[in-house]
């Protein structure tokens, strides 16, 4: 875990905010609470505000997934892939 929060300690900390019920309770109520405020949904800026929360409203969200995250104009980086060898497990990449 310590290697990994070396390279993203962000993406760390919303992967194991998944698996501890208080800490994502707490995040759920907390995005609820900014997407009725606000009418937008929340990403992780880079650059200048890497590991920041910066707003995006829900049309660029959408724009956003559209995107081809393996276009490198895109700028897409990929932070976390999860490839397990059991079944019924949950694959995911984060980008």
């Amino acid at each position: 875990m310590k290697h990994f929060e070396s390279i993203n300690p962000s993406a760390v900390d919303v992967l194991f905010g998944f698996i501890d019920f208080d800490k994502f309770k707490a995040a759920i109520l907390r995005h609820k609470k900014e997407m009725k405020d606000s009418n937008s949904t929340t990403a992780t800026g880079e650059g200048e505000n890497e590991g920041q929360a910066v707003q995006v409203s829900e049309k660029e969200f959408w724009e956003m997934l559209k995107e081809d995250v393996n276009d490198p104009k895109n700028g897409w980086k990929k932070a976390v892939e999860m490839k397990p060898k059991k079944k019924n497990v949950i694959t995911f990449t984060m980008h």
